[in-house]
Formats: C-alpha cells, sequence, structure tokens
C-alpha cells in the first residue's frame, strides 16, 4: 500500500488521513483495527470536520465497476447522525458529495483528469 512507501507513506499520514486495515493484509486484527478508525471519523463529523473517501483505492477499467458498492462512507454518515441525534442534536446533518473521476489516459502517470460532482446526498435524523 502507499502507506509503507517510505516518503508517500509519510505525506498521506502528515496530511491527517488515516488508512483502513483489509482483512487480506491484516488478519482477524483488521476488524477491531477499523473499529478504532470508524471511531475517529465519526468523530470528526459531529465535530464539524470534513472527509474526504477512495473507496476504490485504485483505478479500474469500465469493466471492474459493475462490483457492488463499498458501504463504508455510508455507515460512518448514519453513524455520526445517529449519535449527534441521541446526543440532543436532532438538526444535525451529513453532506455526501458523490465525485466522480474520468482520467483520459488511466494507465499514464499525471494524465488529464475531469472530476464530476454530484448533488449532495443529505444524511440526517429522517434518512
Amino acid at each position: 500500500t502507499l502507506w509503507k512507501v517510505p516518503i508517500m507513506g509519510t505525506l498521506i499520514r502528515n496530511s491527517g488521513a488515516v488508512p483502513i486495515y483489509r482483512q487480506r493484509e491484516h488478519g482477524d486484527q483488521a476488524k477491531d483495527r477499523n473499529l478504532e478508525v470508524f471511531r475517529t471519523v465519526i468523530e470528526v463529523l459531529r465535530a464539524g470536520g470534513c472527509l474526504g473517501f477512495a473507496p476504490e483505492g485504485v483505478s479500474r477499467f469500465l469493466p471492474y465497476m459493475e462490483q457492488p458498492f463499498k458501504t463504508g462512507v455510508a455507515r460512518i454518515a448514519l453513524e455520526a447522525v445517529r449519535q449527534s441525534t441521541e446526543a440532543g442534536d436532532a438538526d444535525f446533518k451529513v453532506n455526501v458529495v458523490p465525485v466522480g473521476l474520468a482520467f483520459t489516459h488511466r494507465e499514464k502517470f499525471r494524465s488529464d483528469l475531469c472530476m464530476s460532482y454530484c448533488k449532495p446526498i443529505v444524511v440526517d435524523a429522517a434518512y
């Protein structure tokens, strides 16, 4: 992973990013380690912070995009709203802004990129 690359790992850590632990790499420890990551990012959301996610983690050709969507972002948003509502903040909401990325030459480093921002999905107590 990029976290293990000497210079890149340092840059990523210093940016405030937090890793997600894959079971294939971390075995039985992955679930417990990810619970701590979820607690951390939920606290950031509840404090009014902003998060960015790259759930796929790699560039893929179109045929691979038929895989099921990952659920982490939705689970985090719903849990942040649940916790805030239980703490008495009935107006708390999380805006999830989907972003599509299209590279002109996916296989080439630093190729042109088109980013398409979609309308926010508002996750609140009514959700």
